[in-house]
């Protein structure tokens, strides 16, 4: 026969485990109840409601304004050399070659202007 002292240690053993079993699968179907009611909310919406961390905001702002200084450096540099480029072909000389000027000379080493009457233009 079981010692009356050991049974009764057994006995609160057993209503532990048992009360802790019960805790543990009245959490596991809360989370249940959770996580069907976040599914029917994407069902509902049609997507997923996500949720960022103040650090993400964070990084992504940045990324967001750096994106757009280095786009408003960009034009401002390509309208800068655009602006300082070669100045336009104002004449045209018999060698194919191209002069800016529109005076006397213009093209005397390259074979003469081609087009007598764009020299003076």
């Amino acid at each position: 026969m079981m010692d009356p002292e050991k049974k009764k240690q057994l006995e609160a053993a057993y209503i532990e485990r048992q009360l802790k079993r019960t805790e543990r699968d009245e959490r596991d179907e809360a989370l249940e109840d959770e996580l069907d009611a976040q599914a029917a909310a994407v069902r509902a919406n049609g997507r997923e409601e996500t949720r960022m961390s103040p650090y993400s905001k964070r990084f992504y702002m940045a990324v967001v304004i750096a994106v757009a200084v280095l786009i408003g450096l960009g034009v401002i540099a390509y309208r800068t050399v655009k602006s300082l480029g070669a100045p336009a072909c104002r004449t045209h000389c018999c060698d194919g070659t191209c002069s800016s000027s529109t005076g006397p000379g213009t093209c005397s080493y390259h074979g003469g202007v081609c087009d007598p009457g764009a020299a003076g233009k």
